[in-house]
C-alpha cells in the first residue's frame, strides 16, 4: 500500500504534463495552419481572378446611328475597347434584320479589317442597307446584331454578343440583348 501512495499518476508529474500540453498545442497549431493555408489559397485565387478581369480588353458597341442620304440608308456603328489592354480582333460577324428577314449588310469602308484596338480606341463600321425611304419615316422593324471575337495580350479568347433594335419613336437604337464571355 505504501508503494501505491508513493507513486504519483502521470498528470501529477510536471514533465509528462508539459509534454501532453505541448502535444495538444502542436495539434491545435497544425489545424490553425491548415485553415490559414486554405484561406490564403482561396484569397490568392480571388486576387488572380480580379487581376485577370481588370487587365483584359473589353470590346463592345458603344453607339449605333442611322443616316439616310436620299438614296441609301447607313447604319454607323462605333466599337470601343473600354478595357485597359490592347485587343486583337479575330472576327466581327454581324447581321441586320429588317421585318424579321435577314439582310446582307455591306461595309462601306475597310476599317473592319483592322486587327488591333488599343485601350479607349474606337472603330467605326458603316453598314449600307438598301432602303428606298429613310427608316425613321417607316414603321418597319430594324435590328442589328454583332458577335465580336477577340484576344487580349495573354492570348485568352473573348467574345461579345450584342443585339440592338431601332426605336422609331426615339430615333435611336436600344439594346435588346448582350452577353460577354
Amino acid at each position: 500500500m505504501k508503494n501505491r501512495e508513493s507513486r504519483s499518476s502521470w498528470w501529477e508529474e510536471p514533465i509528462t504534463l508539459a509534454t501532453v500540453v505541448i502535444a495538444v498545442a502542436t495539434m491545435f497549431n497544425v489545424a490553425v495552419s491548415i485553415c490559414i493555408g486554405y484561406f490564403t489559397f482561396d484569397y490568392t485565387r480571388t486576387t488572380k481572378n480580379i487581376y485577370k478581369a481588370s487587365n483584359r480588353p473589353y470590346l463592345g458597341v458603344i453607339q449605333n446611328d442611322i443616316k439616310h442620304d436620299g438614296k441609301k440608308s447607313y447604319i454607323i456603328s462605333t466599337l470601343k475597347n473600354v478595357g485597359n489592354v490592347p485587343a486583337t480582333i479575330e472576327s466581327i460577324s454581324h447581321s441586320v434584320l429588317l421585318d424579321t428577314s435577314q439582310m446582307k449588310p455591306r461595309f462601306t469602308d475597310s476599317q473592319e479589317k483592322r486587327s488591333n484596338l488599343l485601350p479607349q480606341q474606337t472603330m467605326i463600321l458603316v453598314h449600307e442597307i438598301n432602303l428606298k425611304a429613310p427608316i425613321t419615316e417607316s414603321t418597319r422593324m430594324l435590328e442589328i446584331e454583332f458577335t465580336i471575337k477577340y484576344k487580349g495580350i495573354n492570348e485568352d479568347p473573348y467574345e461579345d454578343y450584342e443585339k440592338y433594335g431601332y426605336d422609331n419613336a426615339h430615333d435611336a437604337f436600344i439594346p435588346i440583348k448582350a452577353s460577354f464571355k
